[in-house]
């Protein structure tokens, strides 16, 4: 018997690209910025890679090149949500 699995990892409700300050690059930058129902919003800045989850930074990994990594993964959930409406303003801390 073959078992398919199962992850419990839902879809955002609301996706976009904003601009905003980010805390660690100095300026302004573009963010991916994800709504999830019950975790709240998910905020990358596509520049530095550095992300937030409902306004708390998310722990940096401790491997060399996470940074490009983080920005790779971000562009490819850009990439996927290509036609989703964009212009949502997440609450930054």
């Amino acid at each position: 018997m073959t078992f398919a699995g199962c992850i419990c990892a839902p879809r955002p409700t609301l996706v976009g690209i904003e601009t905003m300050t980010c805390p660690h690059c100095g300026g302004e930058r573009g963010f991916l910025v994800e709504f999830y129902e019950w975790y709240g919003w998910d905020v990358i800045c596509l520049a530095c890679g550095d992300s937030w989850q409902d306004g708390e930074m998310r722990e940096r990994p401790f491997r060399p090149r996470w940074r490009q990594e983080e920005i790779a993964k971000a562009m490819k959930r850009i990439e996927r949500y290509r036609d989703a409406p964009l212009s949502v303003r997440p609450p930054v801390s």
